[in-house]
């Protein structure tokens, strides 16, 4: 994998401000020209602009330097990919995040950063910023293993896709810092455990790392990855053990090619090509077990064995009538799509306690409907709706170039419609991604061109 600082052309962007409220606000066509499946926003705000000059990515003494060669800036970042091209975009302006930063408004605008080339072939579908800064988990003297350093400065970067490999780049350094290898084929979709939702290492995890005590902390390395081999894997990022694979006798049949976090962490949602969405849990005693043990290197040993977990602890297909390709949390409940021009909220039947019903019981699998939100246009797979950090938004592209907003808050209020320019041409929206503020979609198309919507 190559790393390319950035370029004037052809990465720059094309502000193409919309003659309607409706539009875009600006546009930008990325290299290749091929689809872009994909879009995350990082949680770091500060990201230096020439990350060469940091070369080894953890050297102390370069971080207190005071005349430090590369750049750094109070701004937004996030990732896309497609094909074997990630690149990392800087947004500035927008008069949501200015405000809530006492900086006075300005337009919205977009700079590459970094580019990461992969091997030739390679086809990332996926891409997902996770970690934090201030998290420590070995010794100096402990150099033993693979993985990621605890020490670094920002969130982590995974790629994944056709290659079946899943890369953790460190932006900061401009470099690819580790290989994490087990599944048998693609990689569709990933998702880091939201920090501070679990108590893995036995603490509340958010104050600490916030305030940058070092105590120990696995749960901004821990990575759920679902792939065509019909299985979940879950990862330990800072030492490279895959802890659990969740696939077997209750497992998907077919192609794994959504999943989600719980806001508080303590399980996930999946929807594959067999139709059905499952719920798994992440707070049993022997994950929780090997989670703790993962971050310890002089263990590592011992968790090489990867534990399989087959059965969820709730399945249905009630849900949806074809490919379960995009689910999503709302809280408890779940918002999953399909290829039938419909997106469904919903809320899974559980018995005491939050487990499901029995198999052998009537309505093990139930669901109870809540909200129908009608496509248009939207009859193809692998197409991502997004819901806002602050649960209040759902967005979704579909395949003429639209994406629609609806509010969760009040459901007789029709979507908003922002529109690409047609003077580009209609493509199919791959991924509609919120920024964490809320005030910015990023769209990515099939044509290579990503859309920025200032709400």
């Amino acid at each position: 994998m190559s790393f390319s600082p950035p370029q004037p052309h052809p990465f720059d962007f094309d502000p193409q401000v919309s003659s309607t409220t409706k539009g875009p606000t600006l546009s930008f066509t990325t290299l290749h020209k091929r689809p872009i499946y994909c879009c995350s926003f990082s949680a770091s705000l500060i990201l230096p602009t020439d990350p060469q000059h940091q070369s080894d990515g953890g050297d102390d003494d370069d971080d207190k330097s005071s005349d430090a060669p590369h750049e750094s800036r109070f701004s937004r970042y996030f990732a896309v990919c497609g094909q074997n091209v990630a690149s990392i975009y800087r947004v500035d302006g927008g008069a949501a995040f200015e405000s809530s930063s006492h900086a006075s408004p300005s337009p919205l605008s977009s700079t590459l950063v970094q580019t990461y080339t992969g091997s030739k072939g390679e086809d990332w579908y996926c891409c997902s910023f996770g970690g934090l800064v201030s998290s420590f988990i070995h010794s100096d003297n402990d150099k033993s293993g693979t993985g990621v350093d605890g020490r670094r400065k920002g969130q982590l970067l995974a790629l994944a896709g056709a290659g079946r490999c899943i890369s953790i780049i460190d932006p900061y350094a401009g470099k690819l810092v580790a290989s994490l290898i087990g599944h048998g084929d693609e990689i569709y979709e990933m998702m880091f455990v939201p920090i501070g939702a679990t108590n893995f290492s036995g603490r509340e995890m958010t104050g600490d790392v916030l305030e940058g005590n070092p105590k120990p902390c696995v749960d901004d390395f821990l990575l759920l990855s679902a792939s065509k081999d019909e299985s979940i894997r879950f990862w330990n990022v800072q030492t490279g053990a895959c802890l659990l694979m969740f696939a077997g006798d209750r497992g998907h049949r077919e192609s794994v090619l959504s999943i989600d976090v719980h806001p508080l962490g303590h399980s996930f949602v999946s929807g594959g090509m067999d139709t059905t969405i499952k719920l798994w849990r992440l707070e049993d005693d022997a994950v929780v077990r090997d989670v703790v043990a993962s971050s310890d290197k002089s263990m590592i040993t011992d968790i090489r064995r990867t534990t399989q977990i087959q059965l969820p602890y709730f399945s249905t297909n009630h849900a949806q009538t074809d490919y379960a390709d995009c689910v999503r949390f709302l809280g408890d409940c779940i918002v999953s799509k399909s290829i039938a021009n419909i997106i469904l909220l919903w809320k899974p039947v559980l018995g005491e306690g939050g487990r499901a019903a029995r198999a052998c019981e009537k309505n093990s699998d139930a669901i109870i409907p809540l909200r129908e939100f009608v496509l248009s246009n939207c009859d193809v797979w692998f197409v991502r709706h997004s819901i806002s950090d602050d649960m209040k938004s759902l967005a979704v592209g579909n395949k003429q170039g639209v994406v629609k907003v609806w509010s969760f808050e009040d459901p007789l209020e029709p979507p908003k419609t922002f529109a690409a320019s047609v003077t580009v041409g209609k493509s199919v929206i791959r991924s509609s991604c919120f920024s964490r503020e809320g005030d910015i979609i990023v769209a990515t198309c099939d044509n290579g061109i990503c859309w920025l919507y200032e709400r």
